[in-house]
């Protein structure tokens, strides 16, 4: 059963720290780094939104911080600290621990994370089986009044995927990801597939399991206005690397680096008209040269950001990497 934590006042203990982190794709003949000197931490009963299009390696990192890569991905250097362990030093018998009991994931594509011929409560049955030793009856019960708290009726546990709808399936997931009552809850890309109703009620569900259970979230989209309303703090990805780092409000008030500035300008406004062919012609191709790596897409960049990259600068409470604010 869920059990409620004494919550903090303050959070100023960290749960998850990626240090210096570098990822790389063997593809072919070639080797493509997907993450390139990645460092954030997690406080704990923070909700940290991870943001980038397609290709960022927003998700690339979510898979190093649960270690389910895929084989043609090797971890370079770096290390990812989850409660003062460094995950990437552990078994594979200890890893499995940890996944899925103080780490929980709510992946993308909620069908593709049902067994097709398991009743959906049977997969929470499951997991707190596995992680717990909870009896199975026990554990269907625990699924029962978990998707009771999400408006689903407690019957619907014994359906199988195929007779749920997209939005009560995420809501399962959701309800799988905190069975175990895990400190640290992983959640990419959950509202992708969904309406916007839909999509404010997982919204409102992670909320209320940080502000009741003490859980800290990482919540990866490529929505940056999603980001902003349900975050504490923003990290901006491009190209594999952190480009901007930001209180939630302090981004949405004043983006500093130029691809945020462009990211809030795609977001619709009331008697706002956007000249989406100006966003077509824009090329999206990385450069080659080892100067800023947005620097091809950027206003204002100059020669030097062609030449040189800039380093991840300290503003003191916010970080970003550009030029402009050496």
């Amino acid at each position: 059963m869920l059990i409620k934590v004494i919550l903090h006042n303050s959070m100023d203990v960290k749960i998850l720290e990626i240090i210096d982190l570098e990822i790389m794709y063997r593809v072919g003949r070639k080797s493509v780094i997907a993450v390139r000197d990645v460092s954030l931490a997690i406080e704990k009963r923070e909700i940290r939104a991870v943001v980038g299009e397609s290709g960022s390696g927003k998700s690339t990192l979510a898979s190093a911080v649960l270690r389910v890569l895929p084989g043609n991905a090797r971890i370079v250097r770096g290390s990812i600290m989850f409660d003062g362990v460094d995950l990437l030093k552990l078994p594979e018998r200890e890893m499995r621990r940890i996944r899925g009991s103080r780490i929980g994931i709510i992946f993308q594509d909620p069908s593709a994370t049902f067994n097709p011929v398991m009743r959906v409560g049977d997969h929470i049955a499951e997991l707190l089986y596995v992680h717990r030793g909870t009896r199975w009856e026990e554990g269907l019960k625990v699924a029962e009044s978990l998707v009771k708290r999400f408006g689903i009726p407690s019957e619907r546990v014994y359906d199988y995927p195929h007779q749920l709808s997209g939005g009560m399936k995420q809501r399962f997931c959701i309800a799988m990801a905190i069975a175990t009552n895990p400190e640290l809850v992983i959640a990419d890309e959950p509202t992708t597939a969904l309406d916007v109703v839909t999509q404010m009620q997982v919204l409102s569900m992670l909320r209320e399991l940080r502000d009741e259970y003490g859980t800290s979230i990482m919540f990866i989209t490529h929505d940056l206005s999603l980001a902003l309303s349900i975050s504490d703090n923003v990290t901006v990805m491009y190209g594999g690397e952190i480009v901007e780092e930001a209180p939630s409000d302090d981004l949405r008030r004043e983006p500093l680096h130029p691809y945020t500035q462009m990211l809030l300008e795609c977001i619709p406004r009331l008697r706002q008209r956007l000249d989406f062919r100006r966003f077509e012609k824009e090329s999206i191709e990385l450069p080659s040269t080892r100067g800023c790596i947005f620097s091809n897409r950027c206003r204002y960049a100059r020669e030097r950001c062609l030449r040189e990259e800039p380093p991840l600068i300290d503003l003191g409470g916010r970080r970003v990497r550009c030029w402009l604010y050496e």
